[in-house]
């Protein structure tokens, strides 16, 4: 989905696109839509709470719903101190397609059983829901690529470098000095050096 796309590009790592709920979801649909809410509101336990997750995959789930609060503060404190074209490539939010729930309107569900699978218009990769104890769970193996969860301390240590890098920009925000261009330069440094280090590569210029 667009969301999860920009998500992987912003985070370096993956996305979010379906998530969270901690009221129990009665069908596929209402699983999706408190997922909506959960990212709105930045709740990390709902969000984790309405995924199919083992430990490690909650873990990870925490995190990436972490990251993304963060980046949308940033995001809306750069926008209000420096206008609507602050934030570096005039890109949106990655909350946007989530500021309401009328995205559930391009979203098809097909259920067999205690399974589902989710569709969202112009996205080629579904999500996939099974029915446990009366309620619908999202899969987190959709939502985290087997790969990333190989090395899973190394990946939330990436997550953490760069969501620190966001939180230090977000406090440069409105200071002496302290340009939309110079704090976008500077965050895109930090980004860039935190995915390098976790590739197991020297960013250019790095020591």
């Amino acid at each position: 989905m667009k969301s999860r796309m920009a998500l992987v590009a912003v985070a370096g790592i993956c996305v979010l696109l379906f998530a969270g709920c901690s009221k129990k979801a009665s069908t596929p649909k209402e699983a999706l839509k408190n997922m909506g809410e959960a990212l709105r509101e930045g709740d990390k336990d709902a969000f984790v709470a309405c995924f199919d997750a083992n430990e490690d995959q909650k873990k990870m789930l925490g995190a990436m719903c972490e990251f993304v609060d963060v980046t949308v503060k940033f995001e809306e404190a750069m926008i209000k101190a420096y206008g609507k074209d602050a934030v570096k490539g005039g890109k949106k939010s990655p909350l946007d397609e989530f500021k309401d729930d009328k995205w559930l309107d391009e979203v098809e569900i097909k259920i067999d059983g205690d399974k589902a699978i989710a569709t969202k218009k112009d996205e080629k990769k579904p999500l996939n829901l099974v029915k446990k104890d009366g309620a619908w769970l999202i899969s987190a193996g959709d939502m985290i690529p087997p790969d990333e969860m190989k090395d899973m301390d190394k990946g939330l240590k990436m997550i953490g470098v760069m969501m620190k890098a966001v939180k230090d920009a977000t406090g440069n925000i409105g200071k002496e000095g302290y340009t939309a261009e110079r704090i976008n330069q500077e965050i895109g440094a930090a980004m860039m050096k935190a995915i390098m280090e976790n590739m197991g590569n020297q960013p250019p210029g790095g020591g």
